[in-house]
């Protein structure tokens, strides 16, 4: 590993402690500051950080890899995440917004109980069990990710990587909250777009340009440079095609994306935001696609000696300047970090908010600022507990298989019934909780399924058998009176009418 790449990628490290820092400084030292920042965010913070938080190692290392292996039929990808950012910030984002601003919801179970207030605690509880449940070992995969890194630049033991993501996460996400995640994310997302633009046009040039990568891809397996997979396009081709759209199905049901809009400032950071996020999505999946391709081109070996979801940082370090190599191994571990951070502040709400104030303590005295803190803090180290045992064990199927599912089920579980109470006023109860269950249940079954994944794959079926049974459960028990408006924030009455 060159001096080069070491200095950039320390030179990285010190920028984001720095940040964490700033932002420390600047906290407010209240409940509300820390898991929503005031409320202040901006439109290129909300737009750059929702997407950070939502593009994890799947891009940088994921996404490459799978270009690698499959060649053009991954471009699908690219409209169909796409066509998730722009529902998310064109029908929900500033909905979102302005019904927890007027409610005080501070997270996204608040808002569900808030909405649905007939159905009291249930809501709350149901919601943050799934989030906690899903996302913790999503924060382990992240965890993963990053120790593969750490153990390719410094040949490092697989613990020692992963104790120095933790460290590197913890430090920023308890000093300063939601403030400190979203400037670091943000920074991130700029060093992510960076990194998979610059890299992909010297890998293409070593290559000897677009030209030569596509006749080497077809030399190599005439599949790669096909957008099906199978000649016969209603089977194979369209199953492939609606496979890769359907990702976009899960973007309104994250929960560190939605928390972004509960964060934005007003409606212009939305309409900034929603704009600065479909062009920073544009660049990076198209980054992280061609970076595959080309990677393909001059790293054969990797499809059978490092795998190929390392393949971007090895044609780094192989292929580029010192400097350029650090930058692009630096926005790998920011795309992990962006996710890791948003997704560990989200499980520990669900237990220091969600359940700790809002069920423990729901009628008697409220904990003080300074003792909420306390609990937000001491949440995320159990989190952070939980999710490098998990890092570190060596058997844990249960863990794998849910984080293999976890985007399906937040995708599921919550996806339909955000987009649905926010557009629809009869759906009620019910339909929440049938959402809920059914959503999360039929990722789990279908992703379970050989037979059934040999199709539709579950972040595309979960989400549309939700929709349609909470569409169902809408019409056999409708909410017994459509929402109107607040009379208070004490969960006894409804948000206000979206529009």
């Amino acid at each position: 590993m060159s001096s080069a790449v070491v200095i950039s990628f320390i030179v990285y490290s010190v920028l984001i402690f720095t940040v964490g820092i700033i932002s420390a400084v600047r906290s407010k030292h209240t409940h509300e500051d820390f898991l929503v920042a005031g409320r202040e965010g901006g439109g290129w913070v909300s737009g750059l950080s929702a997407s950070a938080s939502s593009e994890s190692a799947w891009v940088t290392l994921g996404l490459v890899g799978e270009a690698y292996l499959l060649g053009l039929e991954v471009l699908w990808v690219i409209p169909g995440c796409l066509a998730g950012y722009v529902f998310n910030w064109l029908f929900v984002a500033e909905r979102m917004r302005r019904v927890t601003r007027k409610t005080g919801a501070v997270s996204v179970a608040d808002f569900l109980t808030a909405r649905f207030p007939a159905g009291g605690s249930v809501i709350r509880i149901l919601a943050s069990l799934i989030m906690v449940i899903a996302l913790t070992p999503y924060i382990c995969g992240q965890l993963d990710g990053s120790s593969k890194i750490f153990s390719m630049m410094f040949g490092v033991e697989f613990w020692v990587g992963v104790l120095v993501a933790l460290g590197f996460v913890l430090f920023y996400v308890v000093t300063g909250g939601f403030r400190a995640i979203a400037w670091t994310d943000f920074g991130q997302a700029i060093l992510m777009v960076l990194g998979l633009v610059a890299m992909p046009i010297v890998l293409i040039a070593h290559v000897g340009g677009p030209e030569a990568v596509y006749n080497n891809l077809k030399l190599s397996d005439p599949k790669l440079v096909s957008l099906f997979s199978n000649k016969t396009f209603i089977w194979g081709g369209l199953g492939l095609m609606l496979g890769h759209l359907g990702i976009g199905l899960g973007y309104p049901g994250m929960p560190h994306v939605l928390m972004r809009f509960i964060a934005a400032k007003d409606s212009r950071a939305i309409r900034t935001g929603g704009v600065v996020s479909f062009i920073w999505g544009f660049l990076v999946f198209t980054g992280a696609i061609l970076a595959g391709l080309s990677a393909r081109c001059l790293l054969p070996e990797c499809e059978v000696g490092y795998g190929a979801q390392l393949s971007l940082p090895i044609a780094a370090v192989t292929y580029l300047p010192g400097a350029l190599a650090g930058i692009a191994i630096a926005a790998i571990f920011a795309a992990i970090c962006s996710t890791a951070d948003s997704q560990l502040l989200v499980a520990s709400t669900s237990i220091s908010h969600d359940l700790y104030k809002q069920v423990l303590h729901k009628r008697g005295r409220q904990p003080s600022h300074r003792h909420l803190l306390l609990v937000n803090r001491l949440c995320i180290l159990l989190i952070v507990a939980a999710a490098a045992l998990l890092a570190l064990g060596g058997q844990k199927r249960l863990f794998d298989y849910i984080l293999s599912n976890a985007w399906a089920i937040l995708g599921a579980a919550f996806g339909p019934i955000v987009v649905l109470g926010l557009l629809w006023r009869r759906v009620g109860t019910v339909a929440a909780v049938t959402c809920m269950v059914t959503g999360a249940g039929s990722a789990v079954i279908w992703g379970s399924a050989p037979a059934l994944q040999g199709g539709l794959k579950n972040w595309v079926a979960a989400p549309i058998i939700a929709l349609i049974l909470t569409v169902l459960a809408t019409l056999i028990f409708p909410a017994g009176r459509p929402y109107r408006g607040p009379v208070g924030t004490t969960g006894n009455a409804s948000p206000p009418t979206p529009s």
